[in-house]
C-alpha cells in the first residue's frame, strides 16, 4: 500500500500542484496533518481529489474552517474519526495547545477561560500590539534614513559610508531593545508568570480529553492497533502512557521531515512541509506491506514559486 504524507502547505498551492504533478494515481490515501490552505481550500481539496483516493485530514493551528465543512466526497475530517483503508486505519484530532481554534472540546472551555481572564488577556495583547507598532515605526524611520544616506552618496558618485551604516544599525537595535522593556516587564510579572500556569494546565487538559475520546473510538471500532496510525498537527508526548498499543504518529508543525522511534515513545514522522523553502517543498510516502510493515521517505519536489513559511 501506498500513501501521500504532508502538512504546511501555508498556502503554497503550487507545492500542492507539484506534487499531484509528480504522483502517479496509485495512492491508497492522502493523510494531511494540518496547516493546509486558509484561503482556498477548496481548490487544494479539488487538486487532491484528482487522485481517486480518500483524502483525510486534521487542521492545525492555522486552520480557522468549520469542523463540519464539505470539501468533496472523497475529503474525510479526522477529528475523533476512525477510517480503515484496507488493514491500515487512521485516527485522529484536530486543533494544537497553542490555539485550538474551533475544536469543539476546547472551544466552550477556552470561552469561559477568556471571559475570567478577559481584561488580563485584553491587557497582554495591548503590550503586544504597543510593541509592533513601536517596531514597525522603528523599521520604517531606519529603511528611510538608509535610502536617504543612499541617496546623498548616488549624488555624489560613491557609496554609502559603512560607518554610517553601521551607527543607524547601531541605533536601530537599541531602540528595539528599548522598546521590548515593557514587554520584558510584563513578562516577568507575576501577573503573567500565574496566567501562563494556568493556560498551560488548561492546554493539558484539554489534550488529554482529545487523546481519552479517540483512544475510545479506537478501541470501539474494533482496529488492529499494531497497524493503526494517529494523525495530529503536533507531536504528541507521553503515548505509550495515553495511547498504549499504537506504535506510529504522524505530525506537523515542526517544518522539517524527521521520523525517529524508540521502544518507549513509538514512531513519530514528522511529515512536513509543503509549504517549502524557496522554490522547493516536500512532502512524504509511506509505504506498507504485511511482510515490512511501515516504511517512509521524503520527497522533493520543485514549486516554481517562494513557498509561504
Amino acid at each position: 500500500m501506498k500513501f501521500l504524507l504532508a502538512s504546511d502547505v501555508h498556502d503554497n498551492l503550487s507545492g500542492v500542484q507539484a506534487m499531484r504533478a509528480q504522483e502517479q494515481n496509485d495512492i491508497d490515501a492522502i493523510v494531511l496533518a494540518g496547516d493546509l490552505d486558509t484561503r482556498r481550500p477548496k481548490a487544494f481539496f479539488d487538486i487532491l481529489e484528482t487522485f481517486g483516493c480518500p483524502v483525510l485530514y486534521v487542521w492545525g493551528n492555522h486552520d480557522e474552517y468549520p469542523y463540519d465543512a464539505f470539501y468533496g466526497p472523497n475529503c474525510h475530517h479526522l477529528h475523533l474519526k476512525v477510517r480503515r483503508v484496507g488493514p491500515i486505519t487512521f485516527a485522529g484530532w484536530s486543533g494544537h495547545p497553542t490555539d485550538w481554534r474551533n475544536n469543539p472540546i476546547s472551544k466552550p472551555v477556552y470561552d469561559a477561560f477568556a471571559e475570567r481572564h478577559g481584561a488580563f488577556m485584553e491587557t497582554r495583547r495591548q503590550v503586544g500590539a504597543e510593541y509592533q507598532a513601536a517596531v514597525a515605526e522603528i523599521e520604517a524611520e531606519y529603511a528611510a534614513a538608509v535610502s536617504e544616506l543612499a541617496d546623498q552618496a548616488r549624488q555624489r558618485g560613491k557609496f554609502p559610508s559603512e560607518a554610517k551604516l553601521h551607527a543607524l544599525k547601531e541605533r536601530r537595535k537599541k531602540r528595539i531593545v528599548s522598546a521590548g522593556q515593557a514587554v520584558d516587564k510584563f513578562r516577568r510579572s507575576a501577573a503573567h508568570r500565574s496566567f501562563l500556569s494556568l493556560l498551560s494546565t488548561l492546554n493539558q487538559e484539554l489534550q488529554q480529553k482529545n487523546i481519552g475520546c479517540l483512544y475510545d473510538l479506537i478501541q470501539a471500532s474494533g482496529a488492529d492497533l499494531a497497524n493503526t496510525v494517529v494523525v495530529t498537527h503536533d507531536r504528541l508526548t507521553h503515548v505509550t502512557r495515553d495511547l498504549p498499543g499504537i506504535c506510529t504518529f504522524l505530525h506537523g508543525h515542526l517544518h522539517g521531515f524527521s521520523d525517529t522511534s524508540t521502544p518507549r515513545t513509538g514512531r513519530h514522522i514528522n511529515v512536513s512541509a509543503l509549504c517549502g523553502i524557496g522554490d522547493t517543498a516536500n512532502y512524504v510516502v509511506m509505504k506498507w506491506s504485511p511482510q515490512s510493515g511501515f516504511s517512509v521517505q521524503s520527497v522533493e519536489c520543485k514549486t516554481g514559486v517562494e513557498g509561504v513559511i
